[in-house]
């Protein structure tokens, strides 16, 4: 108003004139604050069928929608401008969306409206393949676990651990060199030393993690045998607030406390996305004694900055560190035979003691793990699209015994490792009315040991060239019958070089694999699909050449350099169904035929070193057959209670020698019933869980295969508690959990570490999530 009068008074308008002038421009500004209409529909995100009853509240303005019976919703009069919307759902984890509303919106929602449906409801993509996925609600909820504890949340994974700080997933019994895991594009360099590594890497970074188990495993070059976890992000948005979440989580047994922070924006130039987190957590107990030297401290951080050059162009860089440091029972390394011996048998590990640490002293481990990631992507149109990758990997381990004169703090392990990956990329979706795939692949991989660790290093130095292409074609559309099939072509150079010349050796293997699939989808409550593949894997360095002390494992492992190239052929059948949306059946069965099935062996005596004294395993080959199937059962009985219960059945054998295989997991069942609590005001997701797991003795083993005779079974329940609190555009979720409810006192057959002590007892986790 100031500016406006000394400009009318310079025209000299009169005052009719300058009232009538006003009058223009203010009825101007109302036409330009036009209202406008959002209308949409909320969809189920697995079945893509709509959701009824779902309200959708605009915080700027505090209106509300229902949907109706078929999911639509409308809101009108709305002021145009920027809006953030959030989207709630009885039993389901609230969705926030951000909208520039200009002019009148239509727009389709999905919500996880299955969560308690993770293992059955298959997910179909545009590879048109089974597929099941954690997403990033659950990601959260889950975020105290880790990854492979967070991976067994699918259908069909397990965990094979080794202590309480060293975990890795075991998909079909299979687990570290048969199982790929790829963090954002990247094969996870690292875990081909041996199975006491946890993978390196920070899921609560990502956005979803996915198991692959058909054609489209082959995008990636590795020891797969078909299987492959995927961690990964979703492309950035371009809201222009920082948006974002606080997660704080506490556990109580080994009073461990985390912090996760994740933030996000966009401006003119890029969008960025930001993570850290950092963990603490002491000495775990049993229900009876505590697991000393069993702390951990971890941090990590990670940040992705993306550029939409314009519609066709976008470019991202990723970069991310994880570190930790961990301990390792102190128990499971003794100094003699008889202590070794003794060990085995006794209620309570040596060098137990009475009282909480967080100290964590030798036997540890020490790992830092950088990844830096550039890709870009090109869509030359709707139905052609390329994409060009580079990845660098950068692996610091170092491990630390039990030594004498205070050689304690000197590494016994120091391992550099450096990779160099390239990618490229192309897609067409319009190929003969099929979806096309092709790639091609190099990776460049330097493992170097440190010289000043006083020990000869468990594996030699090495280099390692890979050089991979493949092909997978699939139908694009929706079909009732739908085909795929996928091969791919592996070319692998390795060059291992150290004093010891039992490590030394160059060799060149050429593998070739391929998967077909077929599905057969009548109707949307029905489908049953069959896989047969043939895939090839090379002995892995650690299993051609490792000779010494692995500690994580309390371990003598020796490799074998004439270890043959495994060949395995799988077929699995999956069913999928449901009645009435009330009764979910889900099925998958399978069966492995393995030439030169590679396992490590537990050997009849013991050793002696100057380190102390350990038990000693040796990798050996056997023609195997492994069969086994998962099948799940839920059931809705109302829109407030529902139950799922599931089985697990595997069993591995060697043909020839009709010996069973060792290290395959036991069979096990599962049980569980939600109950979901109406909304009220402010308050929304509110569920009560009950789950119980029942888990056989391994009795699929002769007495002499392994040091100790197998685990008896045992039973797990635990009950969990979860709601949810929107503050204006904010939300506070809060989750309580008690795992392990009644303190029972076991061991797992899977936990290498069950030959030295119990697992842990009663852990009671809080976690508060607040997102903005």
């Amino acid at each position: 108003m100031q500016v406006v009068k000394p400009i009318l008074k310079s025209f000299g308008m009169s005052l009719f004139s300058k009232f009538l002038l006003f009058f223009i421009l203010f009825f101007s500004e109302s036409v330009a604050q036009k209202s406008v209409m959002l209308s949409g529909r909320v969809l189920d995100e697995a079945t893509q069928k709509p959701l009824k009853d779902a309200i959708i509240r605009i915080h700027e303005i505090k209106k509300t929608a229902i949907t109706d019976e078929d999911g639509y919703f409308k809101i009108n009069d709305l002021p145009t401008g920027h809006y953030h919307l959030t989207v709630s759902h009885l039993g389901c984890a609230n969705k926030m969306i951000h909208l520039d509303l200009f002019k009148d919106t239509q727009i389709f929602i999905s919500i996880n409206h299955h969560s308690e449906l993770l293992q059955t409801v298959y997910i179909k993509s545009n590879k048109k393949e089974t597929k099941y996925q954690v997403n990033k609600s659950k990601i959260d909820d889950l975020s105290a676990l880790n990854f492979a504890e967070m991976a067994a949340q699918i259908q069909g994974v397990q965990v094979l651990r080794q202590g309480t700080n060293v975990a890795k997933p075991m998909i079909d019994g299979f687990y570290g060199h048969r199982v790929t895991l790829v963090n954002q594009g990247l094969i996870l360099n690292g875990q081909q030393w041996g199975a006491d590594h946890a993978p390196e890497l920070d899921a609560n970074s990502a956005d979803k993690l996915t198991l692959l188990k058909g054609a489209s495993s082959l995008m990636y070059l590795g020891n797969s045998i078909g299987n492959v976890l995927v961690l990964e992000n979703e492309p950035l948005s371009n809201d222009r607030h920082i948006h974002g979440q606080w997660i704080y989580n506490f556990v109580s047994n080994g009073n461990g406390h985390q912090g996760l922070m994740n933030m996000a924006s966009s401006n003119a130039i890029f969008s960025w996305k930001v993570h850290g987190g950092y963990k603490k957590i002491g000495d775990r107990n049993t229900p009876n004694y505590f697991l000393t030297n069993t702390g951990q401290e971890e941090w990590n951080g990670a940040i992705t900055i993306q550029k939409d050059w314009n519609p066709k162009h976008r470019s991202t860089i990723n970069y991310s560190i994880f570190s930790t440091s961990l301990g390792v029972l102190r128990g499971s390394h003794v100094g003699n035979l008889t202590d070794l011996k003794e060990a085995l048998t006794r209620d309570v590990p040596f060098f137990t003691n009475n009282d909480f640490s967080y100290d964590i002293a030798a036997p540890r481990q020490e790992v830092t793990h950088h990844t830096w990631r550039t890709e870009h992507l090109w869509s030359a149109s709707p139905n052609h699209q390329f994409k060009a990758i580079y990845g660098l990997q950068y692996n610091i381990r170092k491990e630390f015994d039990v030594r004498r004169s205070n050689f304690s703090n000197r590494p016994s392990l120091s391992i550099d490792q450096v990779s160099h990956m390239m990618d490229l990329q192309y897609i067409q979706n319009d190929f003969l009315k099929h979806q096309l795939q092709i790639g091609v692949q190099s990776q460049f991989i330097d493992n170097y040991n440190s010289a000043n660790t006083g020990i000869n290093p468990l594996l030699p130095n090495y280099f390692q060239f890979s050089n991979g292409i493949y092909g997978i074609v699939s139908a694009s559309k929706e079909k009732v019958w739908q085909p795929q099939i996928g091969i791919r072509y592996d070319a692998n150079y390795y060059n291992a070089y150290s004093l010891d010349p039992a490590q030394n050796g160059t060799k060149l293997q050429h593998n070739f694999s391929a998967i077909a699939s077929l599905a057969y989808e009548p109707k949307d409550w029905f489908r049953v699909q069959s896989t047969i593949s043939s895939i090839m894997r090379n002995p892995s360095i650690s299993e051609w050449y490792s000779f010494g002390l692995h500690q994580g494992v309390s371990g003598i492992e020796e490799g074998n350099p004439n270890l043959k190239t495994e060949w395995a052929r799988k077929m699995t059948i999956s069913l999928a169904t449901n009645i009435q949306k009330k009764w979910f059946f889900d099925v998958h069965g399978y069966s492995y035929w393995i030439d030169n099935f590679i396992y490590l062996q537990p050997q009849d005596s013991f050793r002696l070193t100057i380190r102390g004294a350990f038990p000693v395993f040796q990798y050996q080959q056997a023609l195997a057959i492994i069969n086994g199937f998962d099948a799940t059962i839920h059931a809705k009985f109302s829109d407030y209670i529902s139950s799922t219960w599931s089985y697990h059945f595997l069993r591995g054998d060697q043909l020839q020698s009709n010996v069973p295989l060792i290290g395959m997991p036991p069979n096990r069942l599962q049980f569980q019933t939600k109950f979901l609590f109406p909304d009220f005001k402010f308050w929304t997701n509110n569920q009560l869980l009950f789950k119980a797991n029942y888990v056989f003795r391994q009795n699929h083993l002769n007495a002499n295969q392994d040091f100790m005779t197998p685990p008896d079974a045992y039973f797990l329940s635990s009950i969990e508690f979860q709601t949810q609190v929107l503050i204006k555009k904010n939300n506070l979720k809060a989750i309580i959990k008690v795992d392990n409810v009644f303190d029972a006192t076991y061991r797992d057959y899977l936990n290498r570490l069950r030959y030295f002590a119990n697992d842990i007892g009663r852990n009671v986790m809080v976690s508060l999530q607040w997102k903005f």
